[in-house]
């Protein structure tokens, strides 16, 4: 089995802009980034390998250093 990554496509328009041809566009297994313009943070929205289209949420991590004194 191999995996695949794809980059996340940032859509041009505003999420109230997005109609139905545009979600059509998206592929299988693909996101793309939607942004909302000012200092709103991005939404994302993922159409999955069945077809269908989800909004996302990215959560922000950090990365813990490992210490062991």
């Amino acid at each position: 089995m191999s995996i695949s990554t794809q980059l996340i496509r940032t859509w041009k328009k505003s999420a109230e802009e997005m109609d139905e041809s545009g979600i059509s566009q998206i592929h299988r297994g693909e996101m793309v980034e939607v942004p909302q313009g000012g200092d709103e943070p991005s939404k994302f929205l993922y159409k999955d390998m069945g077809g269908h289209t989800y909004w996302v949420l990215l959560m922000p991590f950090e990365l813990k250093e490992n210490s062991n004194d």
